[in-house]
């Protein structure tokens, strides 16, 4: 059984929980030295609500975290930009994904070899004409009027699917998204009476190896995702929540 672990955070407006303590006690020294690279406010305080919720995701489900102080908790980057943890100067076996929009940051964990993942929030809303036919193939857009979600609610989920994968695939966004297709999962308007239920989407990409599951859910209006990418055999997938 390969297990997910999950944590989610919205803030409200105001002070910012992770600015609570001060950055200082929980961002490690290379931290803090990345978060002078960031010159824009809004840009600041994604990272810092996504590395936040991270640190906090790893010290619930890992045992080398879980007495550990956050600032010694180190998340680097890889040159594609996927993170992943260091403990004194080892790298944590596992994959770590990381996605922030507004105000929710979420942080998806699974130990182990073989298999990566990747998350991603998106916000419901209005796009571009040109957005649906640049990003989206005919079997996609054929298949909108068959859910009962409206147009926007049903592209966000398209394209916060094909970001999740994109992530899993750990090669930034140097392929046309256009050969990634995603096919949610039948399912009834009833099932967003239970916001924490996920639903699941297949997903086919195209002159990729491997195997792939995903889950999605709505919570007021954004769109969660979470692609799985088997790199040698499937194994049934349980995805734990983490709540603070």
């Amino acid at each position: 059984m390969r297990i997910i672990y999950v944590l989610f955070r919205a803030f409200e407006d105001g002070q910012a929980f992770w600015e609570e303590a001060a950055v200082d006690t929980w961002l490690s020294p290379i931290e803090k030295e990345r978060l002078t690279t960031l010159r824009f406010q809004k840009r600041r305080d994604e990272w810092l609500h996504g590395r936040w919720v991270a640190k906090h995701l790893m010290k619930r489900v890992h045992p080398f975290c879980e007495f550990l102080p956050p600032s010694e908790i180190l998340i680097v980057n890889r040159l594609d930009g996927s993170p992943f943890i260091r403990i004194q100067d080892q790298d944590v076996p596992g994959d770590l994904s990381i996605s922030h929009r507004d105000l929710w940051a979420g942080a998806a964990f699974t130990p182990g070899e073989y298999f990566r993942i990747g998350i991603d929030i998106e916000k419901v809303e209005k796009r571009e004409p040109g957005f649906y036919s640049d990003y989206f193939t005919e079997k996609e857009i054929d298949s909108a009027g068959r859910f009962p979600l409206s147009g926007e609610e049903y592209y966000t989920l398209l394209w916060s699917a094909k970001e999740s994968v994109v992530k899993a695939l750990k090669t930034g966004l140097r392929i046309d998204v256009r050969k990634i297709e995603i096919f949610p999962q039948r399912f009834d308007r009833e099932t967003f009476t239970n916001p924490y239920d996920w639903l699941s989407f297949s997903c086919r990409v195209s002159e990729m190896d491997g195997n792939w599951m995903g889950f999605w859910q709505m919570r007021e209006d954004f769109i969660i995702t979470l692609a799985c990418h088997f790199l040698n055999q499937t194994e049934p997938v349980s995805l734990r929540e983490i709540r603070l």
